[in-house]
């Protein structure tokens, strides 16, 4: 977690990032057969988001169960292999394959998403933030 350079510091003295990657760190070091994480990334800065992530996704393949809440359909799209999405309607669960579509997103978020991808990469966005490249702004 990053974590040996502040070895020396009161946990009180860290920031909001380090005290979560702090706390991810005693949990880890529990080595739990089953993680529930609620936003396991929140206040991390992306280097340490996709540390943490890569490491749960070599967990999740070899050795633990993991269930985490996430709101960012890009992460959940590249390291989850399975999905629950809740909404007043009630869930729908499966593979990523079969959760993750625009209809499905979009009337869970009511507000219209579209998957796009490029160079092997996926990636969702709303359709209202892509511009004509033909407008004028």
């Amino acid at each position: 977690m990053d974590l040996l350079h502040l070895q020396n510091k009161n946990i009180l003295q860290l920031s909001g990032g380090e005290q979560r990657r702090a706390a991810i760190a005693c949990l880890l070091a529990q080595t739990p057969s089953i993680y529930l994480l609620d936003e396991p990334i929140n206040h991390l800065d992306i280097t340490h988001q996709h540390q943490l992530l890569q490491h749960l996704q070599y967990l999740a393949t070899n050795q633990a169960a993991i269930v985490m809440s996430l709101h960012d359909l890009n992460i959940a799209e590249k390291y989850c292999t399975h999905l629950i999405l809740l909404s007043a309607e009630g869930l729908v669960a499966g593979s990523k394959q079969d959760v993750m579509t625009a209809n499905a997103l979009s009337n869970l978020y009511a507000h219209p998403l579209q998957r796009l991808s490029s160079n092997n990469l996926v990636y969702w966005q709303t359709k209202s933030a892509i511009i004509d490249a033909t407008s004028t702004v």
